[in-house]
């Protein structure tokens, strides 16, 4: 896998990121998305990127808990979340 620097911040990213809209909240999605996010760590793939509009926040949910089944520790991944309707009705 290919890294970039990401300005001058020192944090080396992947230059291939990992995103979906799989949004509800369930057993199934969830165990979907620790599959994958697992198979990004195998390749090199350290930045997720998610949004509040998916599923009004149920992917940063599945995502979160993902990125914590994975056991790696919190300083070896960037995540980046977009914000902008909110979650509210």
């Amino acid at each position: 896998m290919e890294y970039r620097k990401l300005g001058k911040s020192g944090l080396e990213v992947s230059v291939v990121s990992y995103g979906d809209m799989l949004a509800e909240d369930n057993e199934e999605n969830q165990k979907k998305v620790n599959e994958i996010i697992n198979k990004c760590f195998e390749v090199g793939i350290n930045y997720f990127d998610t949004a509040e509009l998916y599923g009004k926040g149920q992917h940063e949910l599945l995502l979160g808990r993902a990125l914590k089944q994975s056991g790696k520790k919190r300083e070896d991944y960037v995540v980046s979340t977009k914000i902008f309707f909110g979650t509210n009705p």
